[in-house]
């Protein structure tokens, strides 16, 4: 079964199974608890937007996939609430990822094209495991897990309240560090 979005349509919880298709100009937006068993295709000009609500987070099943060159957005309803998207299957989507107050947490290693961490309530971890940026990183605030900056790729930290780093920060590019401070 597939489904092919190029206006808006809102997921309140459940299982998503299937290829959901995001076509230019279309919108998802998943919402709460919500396992995510199927395709969700981004195509550029797409975007999903997954938003945890309290401590209900979304997660991508081993045979999930998530793929394109689309963006997403991840926030959660609930200040300093660090719920928003766990990956256990295949993130393959080149588009922009942005955690504004959601957290994305990877176990598998992961490439990720361009990064927005935007503040200290949003959280971008690995699960143990290794996620790499390959283009850009803007890190203004909050906690991050293993991190590897791939040559030729940056890393802009501009966190006045400071950063976290549960794990390591391997660094194969550039890292322009404009403020704020390194904890781990």
């Amino acid at each position: 079964a597939s489904l092919r979005v190029s206006g808006t349509i809102t997921f309140g919880g459940g299982t998503i199974a299937g290829l959901i298709n995001v076509q230019p100009g279309g919108l998802v937006h998943i919402k709460g608890y919500s396992i995510l068993s199927g395709t969700l295709a981004v195509q550029s000009g797409g975007r999903a937007h997954i938003e945890g609500q309290g401590s209900g987070e979304t997660t991508l099943t081993g045979s999930g996939v998530l793929t394109g060159a689309g963006d997403l957005l991840i926030t959660n309803a609930s200040l300093g609430s660090y719920y928003g998207l766990a990956v256990y299957g295949q993130y393959a989507l080149t588009g922009l990822l942005t955690l504004d107050n959601g957290t994305a947490a990877f176990y598998t290693p992961t490439l990720l094209s361009r990064v927005v961490l935007t503040n200290p309530y949003g959280s971008l971890s690995g699960g143990g495991k290794i996620v790499t940026v390959t283009q850009a990183m803007t890190w203004g605030g909050g906690p991050a897990g293993h991190l590897a900056i791939a040559p030729g790729a940056t890393l802009r930290v501009d966190a006045p309240s400071g950063n976290t780093l549960y794990g390591y920060l391997t660094n194969y590019g550039t890292v322009d560090w404009l403020q704020g401070w390194l904890a781990s």
